[in-house]
């Protein structure tokens, strides 16, 4: 039996799997804070919900796709086990990543946003 291929065709399974469930999560959980942070533009919202889950499954898959090039060796079970955990905590780690960077530069929009719409009853009082 040859291992390598087994931990292959499983981190592939997986991989994918977990690519598409995070995406499905993203994208409908992303938009009611995407609406909220650009709440003078709903579209705009949107479109950038749509750009942030293309984006996140391009880097997803991507990240799958060149892990494969390094073929690490199995001689048994265990090995097989432990080859496909560590390409996903490595793809798990570097998606975790990018959203939470994601997330601050979001956040920061909003609270720039905020902060303006703060300021400018106040300016028109003036």
């Amino acid at each position: 039996m040859n291992y390598a291929i087994v931990a292959t065709i499983t981190y592939l399974t997986i991989a994918t799997a977990i690519t598409l469930y995070v995406g499905k999560i993203l994208r409908a959980n992303g938009k009611p804070f995407l609406k909220n942070a650009f709440a003078d533009a709903p579209e705009l919202a949107e479109s950038i919900n749509v750009l942030l889950n293309v984006g996140f499954y391009l880097v997803s898959l991507g990240i799958i796709g060149a892990s494969l090039k390094y073929s690490l060796n199995a001689n048994n079970m265990l090995d097989a086990i432990n080859i496909t955990a560590y390409r996903l905590g490595i793809e798990l780690l570097i998606l975790g990543g990018l959203h939470l960077m994601n997330l601050k530069i979001i956040n920061r929009f909003r609270r720039n946003e905020k902060a303006k719409a703060a300021i400018k009853p106040t300016l028109e009082n003036a």
